[in-house]
């Protein structure tokens, strides 16, 4: 008994010990596992931090001569491929940790209500297409990047709150601004001429560098926003303390004076100039408070600083010193609207569509459809009369056409929260020792509300300004450990292996679910970038007279998205060409009646397409209007009358005020078998002089009428009226005229042949005067550089 139960006992505690030690094993095993997945996850937002600083270094800098859009359109696809690349490795991080691990920001309320005003946006969309990829797939505006930008705040949040990698990015952007300011300098001087015009020479896409606007950021205008927007973050960089290598110190005031040098520069082109100064010295005036109160050692620093700003303010607005010092300057901007006609453009969308453009807009980035119906006439007055823009003065008034009232609270609400939340931890946080990254951050988030008001946001400015805000969210969180609160979501999901260990499976399905529908999104972003790119081979091979080549890009661009009306309105404008081309080399061809009724299909069904995909599109209507003009000569004014009438009415009724609608009208009328319309004509060719007198096309429209009716003292009074009033120097218009008066006195002294008296056509004045006619209706301020 005694044997048996000592044996019980032993058996008991080996058991025992057994057990422990296994214990003992996996916990050991666990915190091994735990080591491991903690370094592998640091290793992967190392990676991150990375990936991220050299986006932010490298986004005001990239574009592409390849698409029709300079600048946007590859601004953004960059973005997105790299946010996407950033979403894959945190899905990564997730399989290793094994949880998602989400913080709560102070501003997912405010940022939710935005993402769900921009997609009611889209849904009530006037053109969908647009909404979702932007005008002319430039993105900016539309919903996938604003999605993309909201990823991008979150990624940041989530993965790169410690301050040594806030500073590596932040360093990286201040770097590339600064950069920025010395080319725009150096450029505005003429230092790169030489240079860029032997690329230009070698590289005809790229003589867009030769020009006075260039600016790797997309737009001289909003360059200088760009600028003002970064003041804040290198002014918070000079450093108090008289401990810091010297030439740090120097770089860092160095660096201050020159974006003040360049924002002096820039300013010279803005409607604002006051404006701009008085938020400068604000900015500046600021940031020398902040540091002063905390060291008096920095007001030593802020002198060559102040001194650089009263000297650029100085040029900038005396006119008699900017004279001298820009003499040289080659600095130019693109004419914008003013705000009149922006708010005529506002609230004449709200009278039109009355409750639900209100309340949500006509959809992201459609300001560009209603500008040409509700533009003031004024507008023709001025010297860009012709330009339909595609983006308001400021962003606010870009908001409320857009998103209408929801947009625009969205953004309020926002900014509201943004303001309160850096009035409360400015304030009482001022004792912690990186606060300057917080100030700095701060300070320029409440300049991005404040130039809002000022000017429209590109690519650069609205990545920067997410940016920032993701990066204020991440000081906050890395000063204040405690005031971060998390939503965790542990995969328990587990499959129970052949030793009796678990291993959690649902981390990999995650990963693996989450990066297969980030690919396939990256792969439709990149294939609607490829179709942008054949959309400009097909423009550059029509202007060299290339129509094969021409027509395989834009057929190829069209297979890869046909939802996207100017690509059938280029193949449509392509196949006119090829048509008036067939007429004139195939008169003996046997098949030639055969070809070009092909042609005609194509291009009558093609022009459908782009009409019935964006009705709301003006220039899809002029573009038909002017298209089946063209078909009523080749057909000797025997067909396409009807198609005409149909489509210039159209365009009128979306663009009033563009005197070619009219023109076009007036042909109609007076070769119309109905005597009412032939009537009507003269008073429609007056309408069309009359919206704009010192355009070409509109004078020798009105004149070539006014001497088919034989009145020739009235064409005599045009003519002459017209080189008074507007070219009186020597120029191609100058001569029609001239030639014109000529023509007209012979016909009253009937002293004519019939190659004597045949007004100019169309085709001729264009031919004849390319930079006083008609520019490309797609061509619209800040939009594009097409120079090829």
């Amino acid at each position: 008994m005694e044997s048996s139960s000592s044996e019980s006992v032993y058996k008991s505690r080996f058991e025992s010990d057994i057990l422990s030690m296994n214990s003992e094993y996996k916990k050991r095993r666990v915190g091994v596992e735990q080591l491991n997945s903690r370094g592998k996850s640091g290793v992967i937002t190392k990676i991150m931090s990375y990936i991220l600083a050299a986006m932010t270094f490298l986004m005001p800098w990239i574009f592409s001569p390849f698409t029709y859009e300079y600048y946007e359109t590859f601004k953004n696809t960059f973005l997105v491929i790299g946010v996407v690349l950033l979403l894959i490795l945190w899905a990564v991080k997730v399989t290793y940790s094994k949880k998602l691990v989400l913080a709560k920001t102070p501003f997912d309320i405010p940022i939710i209500i935005y993402l769900i005003s921009q997609v009611i946006s889209t849904i009530f969309s006037i053109y969908s297409q647009t909404s979702i990829w932007g005008y002319f797939s430039r993105m900016t505006g539309g919903l996938i990047i604003s999605i993309t930008l909201v990823l991008l705040y979150y990624v940041i949040v989530n993965n790169l709150a410690k301050t040594h990698y806030i500073k590596l990015i932040l360093r990286s952007y201040i770097i590339s601004i600064v950069l920025l300011a010395l080319f725009t300098v150096l450029n505005s001087f003429g230092m790169f001429s030489g240079l860029f015009e032997s690329i230009a020479e070698s590289n005809p896409s790229l003589s867009a560098l030769t020009t006075p606007i260039f600016t790797p950021v997309g737009s001289t205008n909003t360059l200088l926003y760009m600028f003002i927007f970064s003041l804040p973050l290198v002014l918070s960089q000079i450093s108090d303390n008289v401990e810091e290598n010297a030439l740090e110190q120097i770089l860092e005031i160095v660096s201050a004076c020159l974006l003040l040098f360049a924002i002096g520069i820039s300013s010279i082109i803005s409607n604002s100039i006051y404006l701009v100064w008085i938020l400068v010295f604000i900015i500046v005036g600021v940031s020398l408070f902040y540091k002063v109160t905390k060291n008096r050692n920095a007001l030593v620093k802020f002198v060559p600083v102040i001194l650089f700003a009263l000297f650029s303010l100085s040029f900038s607005v005396i006119p008699n010193l900017r004279d001298v010092v820009s003499k040289n300057f080659s600095f130019a901007g693109y004419t914008s609207p003013p705000f009149d006609t922006t708010w005529a453009v506002v609230t004449g969308t709200f009278r039109a569509h009355k409750v639900s453009g209100f309340l949500v807009g006509t959809g992201l980035d459609t300001y560009v459809y209603n500008f040409p119906r509700f533009r003031p006439i004024e507008q023709n007055y001025q010297l860009n009369w012709h330009q339909n823009y595609t983006r308001s003065t400021s962003q606010i008034l870009d908001t409320l056409t857009n998103t209408g009232l929801i947009g625009f609270l969205a953004f309020g609400l926002l900014a509201v929260m943004l303001v309160l939340f850096i009035l409360k931890n400015i304030i009482k946080k001022n004792e912690n020792k990186d606060n300057y990254l917080m100030s700095g951050l701060s300070f320029s988030a409440i300049i991005f509300l404040i130039i809002s008001f000022l000017t429209v946001f590109n690519a650069v400015i609205m990545f920067a300004s997410w940016l920032v805000l993701a990066l204020l969210v991440s000081v906050y969180f890395a000063q204040s450990p405690g005031a971060k609160e998390k939503f965790e979501f542990a995969f328990k999901i587990s499959k129970n292996s052949t030793k009796g260990d678990q291993g959690e499976v649902f981390p990999y399905v995650f990963s693996f679910v989450a990066s297969t529908v980030l690919i396939i999104f990256s792969f439709f972003v990149l294939r609607n970038f490829a179709a942008e790119i054949q959309y400009k081979k097909s423009l550059v091979a029509a202007g060299f007279g290339a129509f094969e080549e021409a027509n395989e890009n834009i057929v190829g661009a069209i297979n890869k998205n046909d939802k996207k009306d100017y690509y059938h309105r280029q193949l449509a404008n392509l196949g006119i060409l090829v048509l008036r081309d067939n007429a004139k080399n195939l008169k003996n061809d046997e098949n030639a009646s055969v070809i070009m009724s092909n042609n005609e299909k194509v291009i009558n069904d093609e022009l459908q397409k782009a009409i019935l995909l964006n009705p709301v599109d003006s220039v899809n209507w002029e573009t038909a209007a002017t298209i089946y003009k063209q078909l009523i000569d080749l057909s000797g004014g025997k067909l396409y009358g009807a198609e005409t009438l149909q489509a210039v009415s159209e365009a009128v009724a979306r663009n009033p005020y563009n005197p070619d609608n009219y023109i076009i009208l007036g042909y109609i009328y007076q070769f119309n078998e109905d005597e009412e319309l032939q009537k009507q004509a003269e008073q429609i060719f007056f309408r069309a002089y009359s919206l704009q007198p010192s355009y070409p096309l509109g004078i020798f429209a009105l004149g070539n009428y006014l001497e088919f009716v034989e009145n020739y003292d009235d064409a005599l009074t045009l003519y002459e009226n017209s080189i008074s009033q507007y070219y009186q120097e020597q120029s191609d218009v100058n001569k029609l005229l001239r030639d014109r008066i000529d023509a007209v006195k012979a016909k009253q002294e009937g002293k004519t042949s019939s190659e004597d008296t045949t007004p100019p056509t169309n085709e001729d004045i264009t031919d004849d005067v390319k930079d006083n006619v008609t520019p490309d209706v797609e061509n619209t301020p800040e939009q594009n550089i097409l120079t090829e």
